[in-house]
């Protein structure tokens, strides 16, 4: 996609698992982690916890099934990307 393209703040389809490679560019990832609930130590998962990686041509990207994510092209940009579903996330 061209410089300044995104996508909006959202977890990929049917919360597949899914990978990107930049054949060509640069792409900045904002991943928000899923709220993870423990009884023991409620005070330190019930805070939103987000973080950015900047990706580079030729990286590749993992995302967790249900993570919720923002993605911005630096550069123009050239990536491949693939979903799947396995019976980890199947009754999601």
């Amino acid at each position: 996609g061209p410089q300044g393209s995104q996508t909006r703040l959202h977890s990929d389809v049917l919360h597949s698992f899914s990978w990107s490679y930049n054949v060509l560019g640069k792409k900045k990832w904002i991943f928000q982690v899923p709220f993870c609930h423990d009884e023991k130590n409620s005070h330190i998962f019930n805070e939103e916890r987000r973080f950015e990686v900047i990706q580079h041509t030729g990286e590749a990207i993992f995302v967790p099934s249900a993570w919720k994510h923002e993605v911005v092209n630096l550069v123009e940009t050239l990536s491949i990307n693939h979903n799947w579903i396995t019976s980890a996330n199947i009754d999601q």
